[in-house]
């Protein structure tokens, strides 16, 4: 699959060597069988990299909680991480701002992808005001404008947040 997102031999080598291999690539066709578009299709196949180095995963699967997710997200938003580190090592000359919607995506997808792969510590879901009109607001992106469900998940994620 990497080797059909990413030309050059090192970045495939990368994802290939690096651990829940097959977890990642579960997602990874989850994502492409939602319709999602090539280019964030290979953007979240970064991320999840990304997840595996700021959680310190490993190939042992142990479950991970959105407390930790969202420390590991605010680590990632204040280093570069769209460069390889040397030996694996990030630098603390390499600080940049991200902005607060790259720390969301980063909280989106991992939680995402350790939700589906039964890493995530399941927390009971707490009820957001104006609930039915988001269930509305979905029948009709869903019905009568057609949007793809990762358009819909995106939106709706907004909207919640902002709820």
């Amino acid at each position: 699959m990497f080797d059909k997102l990413f030309k050059r031999p090192y970045y495939v080598r990368r994802h290939m060597r690096a651990p829940l291999l097959e977890e990642r690539i579960k997602y990874l066709e989850c994502t492409i069988s939602s319709g999602m578009v090539f280019t964030t299709i290979t953007s979240t196949a970064q991320y999840l990299l990304r997840v595996v180095e700021f959680l310190q995963l490993k190939d042992d699967n142990k479950v991970i909680t959105l407390e930790e997710i969202e420390t590991a997200a605010d680590k990632w938003a204040r280093y570069k991480s769209n460069n390889p580190a040397k030996n694996g090592v990030f630098s603390m000359s390499s600080k940049i701002t991200f902005s607060k919607f790259a720390k969301m995506r980063f909280i989106h997808d991992t939680s995402q992808w350790l939700d589906m792969v039964g890493c995530l510590e399941n927390t009971s879901k707490s009820s957001i005001p104006f609930e039915v009109y988001l269930d509305q607001y979905i029948d009709y992106m869903r019905h009568e404008q057609g949007l793809s469900e990762n358009t819909i998940r995106t939106r709706i994620s907004a909207l919640t947040d902002f709820f």
